[in-house]
């Protein structure tokens, strides 16, 4: 039993746009960046030469800022200023999937295609002073504190021999 328990760390750096600098993004348009990190756990069914199916479940943390640009019009002249929210979401999901393998014994290639559902909850918080004008900038990116997500997903990788 316990060479069928797998365990998975993924972490990912999100950043959105990818390749345009924040600060030439156009005032008062959203965008993010932030960190994820999920732990899975799986637990693997009886081997064949063509691979196994597993099931597991996963905790998933996300922390992320939204920020725009701006301007500061309480100076003269006008000032950059950047407004902040931040996201934290924590989830539990669980999920199947299928481990292929060029070999039985554990060595090589892998192909592992899974599907799973997640449920978590997300907090919002505003990082600058009380403005409403600020609040509704960011009101089409928040989202509810509840988050209900379908996941479909693809990985490739290599596995190595055992080890006892």
């Amino acid at each position: 039993f316990q060479e069928r328990l797998g365990h998975e760390i993924i972490y990912s750096y999100y950043r959105d746009p990818i390749f345009k600098k924040f600060a030439n993004i156009d005032d008062y348009k959203p965008y993010e960046y932030g960190n994820n990190i999920i732990f899975k756990q799986k637990f693997y069914q009886k081997d064949s030469d063509l691979g196994m199916a597993y099931f597991g479940h996963q905790i998933s943390l996300a922390l992320h800022k939204h920020e725009l640009n701006g301007l500061d019009q309480t100076k003269l002249p006008f000032q950059p200023l950047i407004i902040q929210c931040r996201e934290i979401s924590l989830g539990y999901g669980i999920y199947v999937g299928y481990k292929w393998m060029k070999k039985s014994d554990g060595k090589g290639f892998a192909l592992d295609a899974f599907t799973g559902i997640n449920i978590g909850a997300s907090k919002w918080t505003a990082l600058y002073n009380e403005n409403i004008l600020y609040d509704n900038y960011f009101q089409e990116i928040k989202m509810d504190s509840s988050l209900l997500s379908f996941n479909l997903g693809i990985m490739i990788g290599f596995s190595t021999k055992n080890m006892k």
